[in-house]
């Protein structure tokens, strides 16, 4: 169906040097679904607005990116990513006799003669309804994210794509990591889970199982005196328990007490799935960057991969050191007890496997 139209006869003739009164310029409301009818190209960041059409009235929403209004200081005291301003207009508010509607067209630098030369009645109506809206003929519309600012499900935008508050929500993302500090926290909780998985893969694998402790004994050494140091990324453990030792320095310990290094019972992890606690990961993140823990905890939900126990891959290396029998004692008096404690005061081992 043809838009309906108000159709009025071409400008007034005037004499040389006599300003003419403003004669009758045809304006018609388009019948159009939700487009984009000015600002930028990417009006999540830079602001933008849409506008719809029945033949008899407009509506407009303009999008106004609280960052690029108030900068990322004060946008994070407003706490969210978008404002909007809205207006509806009929035929008689785009009257270009109206004395607004010249007002607004020429703080949008636009000339009556332009408007008519230039544009077609449906546009001219566009180009007057956003330069009102501009001017100050609004109201303030819904705030917040994307999802908050009742942007219509099928908007086709300046940049081609038909969408709807989707259309925004990466600067939803952007606002949060950029201005509430999510970037921040997401990459402290990355390492932080990858230190908790190597503490978790070294801690397991530094404890002695019934099987490791029956082949020990079997190959003539105590189970009872067994070391186990593991390292997995950062995280080092003796015997279950996180440790600052290193291989070096444990080696000379135990060499000096009569120990021996038992290759066959160590060497490389390839490759070993670690959890890690979601909980504990928050509470150390919010203590480390002085922030709340609802602050962390909501970063951290932003994460695709986020749950209550997060699996982490990692490798690493196990290094076994034991004592024999003492000659004159007999095998049965060792076997079966707990591996013996860490030097230098190390807590008695954990007797799970890993």
């Amino acid at each position: 169906m043809a838009p309906r139209r108000r159709v009025v006869r071409g400008r007034q003739q005037h004499l040389p040097g006599i300003e003419p009164g403003v004669g009758h310029i045809e304006v018609a409301i388009p019948t159009m679904g939700w487009e984009q009818i000015g600002g930028d190209v990417d009006p999540g960041t830079y602001g933008g607005t849409i506008a719809t059409g029945d033949g008899d009235r407009l509506e407009l929403i303009k999008i106004q990116p609280v960052r690029e209004y108030v900068g990322d200081e004060e946008a994070k005291d407003v706490g969210f990513p978008f404002w909007t301003r809205t207006a509806w207009f009929d035929a008689a508010d785009l009257d270009p006799k109206n004395a607004d509607v010249r007002s607004a067209l020429d703080s949008f630098g636009m000339s009556l003669e332009t408007l008519e030369e230039d544009f077609t009645p449906e546009q001219r109506a566009v180009v007057i309804a956003e330069a009102l809206l501009d001017y100050g003929r609004d109201d303030e519309g819904p705030a917040g994210w994307s999802a908050d600012i009742d942007i219509p499900d099928k908007v086709k935008w300046l940049g081609g794509e038909v969408a709807g508050p989707e259309y925004l929500a990466d600067k939803d993302e952007a606002f949060r990591d950029y201005v509430l500090g999510y970037a921040e926290i997401k990459a402290a909780l990355e390492e932080e889970v990858e230190r908790l998985a190597d503490q978790s893969a070294a801690e397991g694998w530094s404890t002695a199982g019934d099987q490791m402790m029956s082949d020990v004994e079997d190959a003539g050494f105590d189970p009872g005196s067994i070391v186990i140091l593991a390292e997995f990324g950062d995280a080092t453990a003796v015997n279950g328990d996180v440790s600052d030792e290193t291989v070096a320095g444990l080696e000379t310990k135990l060499e000096a007490e009569g120990y021996e290094y038992l290759d066959r019972f160590g060497g490389r992890v390839p490759s070993h799935e670690a959890f890690a606690h979601a909980d504990s990961a928050i509470e150390r993140i919010a203590e480390e960057l002085d922030r709340p823990e609802e602050d962390v905890k909501a970063a951290a939900e932003s994460l695709d991969w986020w749950q209550e126990e997060i699996p982490r891959g990692t490798s690493g290396h196990t290094y076994t050191c034991s004592a024999r029998f003492e000659i004159g004692s007999s095998a049965s008096a060792g076997s079966r007890r707990s591996p013996r404690s860490c030097p230098e005061g190390d807590d008695d081992a954990d007797s799970t496997a890993p």
